[in-house]
């Protein structure tokens, strides 16, 4: 069912029914504050319908005034079918239970704070990536073996001699191992990278860890957060956006969308900038991108969101990539160097795949 036009008069609505019905469309009218809704109930006539009401409109809607009501014009008693989907009376309604959602929060959630107990335990303290916790380093979409290398030379000879390169001779093996092995760092920092080393770079081993079967990584990145701003203002967006949309899905629906977005950003990320991202981020995303699209074309759906909170969320997936092109050019002509710690290439391509998926109205229930 879907939304064709409007009028003023409920007296030239009803007459529009009646008018598409000699061309066997049934439609209904609704009204909503003073305005007289046209709904289409089949999908098929959409066109149709949006074709017969784009000519009359053209014509100020003359033909209308020749077409006479056979019955009182009672707008909801135009049509048989019932009104649009979505309860106008929401008491009468039993609280939606957001189990799929909840379970995303727990596991961002638990895999954080077993996060921050283990790398507190930890007694050298170690920044980046070589600082995080063991089960982190199985979530990674990749925990390359030259950072497992890097993690072990600094464990043997502390921190300060690997930075200034002051090793002694029993480091040498594993030094070997560490230059013999190249690690995929993605197609951004391999384009920033010397000219003369990129030839490596581009052979880099790509999925190490998935293809000896560990194909959870594919999907894990998206429930691992270590810094904890990010860690609130993910689980925050995904509690109420992933209820939303998983109410309006259903929760099979609803789990292989979360599932297939974050298989595919996940892999887009990677392919970006290497291995060391994480976060749900590319997911919630693709929420904002699908109720962008569901609230236009699908307006019966419940999505309490306002226009100035789409707006803010449009500027920030955006404007960070805008952020990151600048960042990129002065990088690449030399003029500043800037590390890449935002996962622009998730934000991007979720919010993309939730608008796709929003205008084919694939996983919308059925009604």
């Amino acid at each position: 069912m879907r939304q064709i036009g409007a009028f003023s008069k409920e007296v030239e609505a009803a007459k529009f029914v009646q008018r598409l019905r000699k061309d066997h469309i049934t439609a209904l009218v609704e009204e909503d504050n003073g305005s007289f809704v046209i709904w289409v109930h089949d999908e098929g006539h959409i066109k149709q319908a949006k074709k017969i009401y784009q000519k009359m409109e053209k014509d100020g809607f003359k033909d209308l005034a020749n077409e006479e009501i056979v019955n009182k014009p009672n707008p909801m008693a135009q049509s048989n079918i019932p009104p649009p989907p979505g309860p106008k009376n929401t008491a009468q309604r039993p609280f939606y239970q957001p189990y799929i959602t909840k379970l995303l929060i727990f596991l961002c959630a638990f895999v954080y704070l077993y996060g921050v107990v283990q790398e507190y335990k930890e007694k050298e303290k170690l920044s980046g990536m070589l600082g995080i916790s063991r089960l982190a380093t199985y979530l990674l979409i990749d925990y390359p073996k030259s950072t497992i290398i890097t993690k072990e030379l600094v464990e043997k000879y502390g921190l300060e001699n690997v930075k200034n390169n002051t090793l002694p001779e029993s480091s040498i093996p594993l030094i070997k191992e560490f230059n013999a092995y190249t690690p995929w760092v993605g197609i951004y920092n391999i384009v920033l990278s010397p000219k003369q080393g990129q030839d490596r770079l581009w052979k880099g081993e790509r999925f190490s860890d998935i293809k000896k079967g560990q194909v959870w990584r594919l999907f894990s990145p998206a429930i691992l957060h270590r810094d904890l701003l990010h860690f609130l203002f993910n689980v925050l967006w995904l509690a109420i956006l992933g209820r939303m949309v998983e109410m309006n899905m259903g929760r099979v629906k609803f789990s292989l969308f979360v599932l297939s977005v974050a298989l595919v950003t996940n892999v887009c990320q990677y392919f970006i900038t290497g291995p060391f991202f994480m976060g749900i981020s590319g997911v919630v995303c693709a929420f904002i991108g699908y109720i962008w699209v569901r609230k236009k074309r699908a307006p019966w759906e419940i999505y309490d969101l306002q226009k100035q909170m789409m707006t803010f969320f449009l500027i920030y997936i955006f404007g960070l990539l805008a952020i990151q092109g600048i960042i990129f050019l002065l990088s690449y002509f030399q003029i500043y160097t800037v590390p890449l710690r935002i996962a622009n290439t998730a934000h991007v391509v979720g919010f993309l795949i939730g608008a796709f998926f929003g205008r084919i109205g694939l996983l919308a229930k059925r009604v």
